[in-house]
């Protein structure tokens, strides 16, 4: 995998973005932003684990940063595209045919998590 961190120039330094370069494609703002969920939340043998300990902070910062700078009643559709990139990316991503229950397993999980996590924060 290439996978690059971007940096500020804080001391000490934050990390600002992650490009995969692997997987650079270019989509719709907010669809790709689903896989903020692979960072936040740990994954084991195709098995999410939601920590909320660790996961809320990782996942808020992202939104934050996301969002910092779009209207509040625009928020809402920023969720909207992300679940459409999990759906769409994430589980019947290209070159795959139909997922199989096993790969389909934490879909609804992953979808109520990003509900729970952002739509409180999206302006109405």
């Amino acid at each position: 995998m290439s996978m690059q961190v971007i940096l500020d120039e804080s001391n000490p330094p934050n990390i600002v973005g992650l490009l995969d370069w692997e997987g650079v494609t270019l989509l719709p703002f907010g669809m790709n932003a689903y896989q903020i969920r692979l960072i936040a939340v740990i994954n084991r043998q195709r098995v999410d684990y939601p920590d909320s300990k660790s996961a809320i902070p990782i996942a808020m910062a992202f939104w934050d940063s996301l969002t910092a700078h779009i209207a509040p009643e625009l928020k809402a559709h920023v969720l909207d595209a992300m679940s459409i990139g999990l759906v769409l990316i994430g589980e019947f991503f290209e070159g795959q045919g139909v997922p199989t229950a096993e790969m389909l397993q934490n879909a609804v999980d992953r979808l109520d998590w990003l509900e729970e996590m952002y739509r409180p924060h999206c302006g109405d």
